[in-house]
């Protein structure tokens, strides 16, 4: 995990794919999260749905059944999903990037268009390697994750844990 000086280590979503594209939260325009992600989707797409899964898959279905504005819009949020893997891929030279949560369902929509561009922007070194995969977790990825983090201590080191736990109730 990275933590950084002030904790903001690993804001992957900050980083800048689109320096023309939307206002973003955190107060840069065209992030990673704003171009590549559900709001990013729903708003390509034309729509006013609530962000949330269901407003993904909608557009996803929209655009296995033809609707070429889901389509276009899933073609250009691959393109950022893409150069984003692309930029990651080349700093962090992973041997895997996996996709949870919307994200997976965005990526197997858009996975030609994130590859293409993965391809094209990535160190060739490092994109000969990578693997672009599902997480199996599917919704559950991020309960899963807090999960493992709150109980890290405990799998690390359980006597000891527990020996503090003792000594503090003392």
């Amino acid at each position: 995990l990275l933590g950084g000086e002030g904790g903001y280590a690993g804001e992957v979503g900050h980083v800048i794919v689109n320096r023309n594209g939307r206002a973003c939260a955190c107060g840069s325009h065209g992030c990673l999260e704003v171009e590549a992600g559900e709001l990013g989707l729903i708003a390509a797409a034309g729509r006013a749905d609530p962000a949330g899964r269901a407003a993904v898959e909608a557009i996803v279905e929209a655009a296995a059944r033809g609707d070429s504005t889901a389509r276009d819009a899933l073609h250009q949020v691959g393109d950022w999903l893409g150069y984003g893997v692309a930029n990651l891929v080349n700093i962090f030279n992973p041997s895997m990037v996996v996709f949870g949560g919307v994200l997976r369902e965005i990526y197997l929509a858009s996975a030609a268009q994130v590859r293409s561009r993965v391809a094209v922007d990535a160190l060739l070194a490092v994109r000969e390697r990578v693997r672009l995969r599902t997480s199996a977790l599917g919704g559950d990825a991020t309960l899963i994750g807090a999960a493992e983090l709150a109980f890290t201590e405990v799998l690390t080191d359980p006597v000891q844990t527990l020996a503090r736990i003792a000594a503090s109730r003392a």
